[in-house]
């Protein structure tokens, strides 16, 4: 994505929506969007104070919420950017129903 980001679309819950991965993509819709049944979905709901929640599913399968902090350096968003464990998610693309993040 060579466009810069607009951050107003990306403030939202988005889940991971497993069934339209790709070998080379990861698709994310908002938590609103109509998914079939799954066991469990990881989310990361990004708020626009760079503040995070991201959801997953235990062991047991309860869901699991954890809270840290986001940024974004050009089309790259940087999870738990506090901490040595950051993940790095370049953006494919974006709009408001669908997030395609680079595997």
């Amino acid at each position: 994505m060579s466009d810069p980001i607009n951050l107003q679309l990306l403030y939202k819950n988005w889940v991971h929506s497993h069934e339209e991965d790709s070998d080379s993509e990861m698709v994310f819709r908002p938590s609103t969007y109509k998914f079939p049944p799954a066991r469990g979905r990881n989310s990361m709901d990004l708020k626009q104070d760079g503040s995070l929640i991201l959801g997953g599913s235990a062991a047991d399968d309860r869901k699991t919420l954890t809270k840290s902090k986001w940024s974004i350096d050009k089309n790259t968003l940087i999870l738990n950017h506090t901490s040595a464990n950051a993940q790095m998610m370049k953006i494919k693309s974006l709009d408001g129903d669908k997030l395609i993040i680079e595997k």
